[in-house]
């Protein structure tokens, strides 16, 4: 939603965790990867990863960018697949590659 991010423990009952993403914008979608770590699509193209415990990471050097919002997204077995509101499709793989973390 629009600037609403929150991260839930269930530890004898709800907890929300903190959570500071670099900025505040509108988040079109989520989804758990299978390396423990929360993608997150943003409205302007970003998108973020975070760890379990809610804490933000980074934002992936190879996210679409504007204009091309991630509106939903999908875990596979080597990474994640996206759909944008451009119409378009792209599979991210884990890299080697430190800096690099996902490849288009």
């Amino acid at each position: 939603g629009d600037g609403i991010l929150k991260f839930m423990q269930l530890k004898d009952g709800f907890k929300t965790l903190p959570v500071a993403p670099a900025k505040l914008q509108s988040f079109m979608c989520h989804t758990w990867l299978h390396d423990d770590k929360m993608l997150v699509g943003a409205d302007n193209g970003d998108l973020l990863l975070f760890d379990n415990a809610g804490e933000f990471q980074c934002v992936l050097p190879t996210s679409p960018g504007e204009p091309r919002a991630a509106t939903c997204v999908i875990p596979f077995s080597k990474g994640f697949i996206i759909g944008g509101d451009d119409g378009r499709i792209r599979i991210y793989e884990k890299s080697d590659e430190p800096k690099e973390i996902y490849r288009q």
